[in-house]
């Protein structure tokens, strides 16, 4: 219930960046309370990450839910890269340091 409360007072456009996404658990949750929101969950355990991924498509949200593998420090400087600085709803869009996240959750 926190983590939906924090990320619903969150602005209402941009995608929801989580660090550590274990099984998908908080993934999941994030998808619920935030409908129509994409979520990007980036893991370096491989492990944790099939299963957070099969977790995630038993729960029927793979369209929104990403599970990146690897360690944050090789994949941020990546995201501008997969996702564009314009992004729709992305305050300073046009600026190649934006990144079009609303929510971050650091699971650690």
């Amino acid at each position: 219930e926190l983590l939906a409360a924090a990320a619903s007072a969150a602005p209402a456009s941009g995608a929801v960046l989580e660090l550590g996404a274990y099984c998908g658990y908080s993934a999941i949750r994030l998808a619920l309370a935030l409908p129509g929101r994409q979520i990007v969950s980036l893991e370096v355990d491989p492990i944790h990450a099939v299963v957070a991924r099969n977790l995630v498509a038993m729960a029927g949200l793979s369209d929104r839910v990403e599970i990146w593998i690897g360690h944050t420090s090789e994949l941020i400087p990546r995201l501008p890269l997969h996702y564009g600085p314009e992004m729709d709803g992305c305050e300073g869009a046009g600026s190649p340091r934006t990144l079009p996240f609303a929510f971050v959750f650091m699971d650690h």
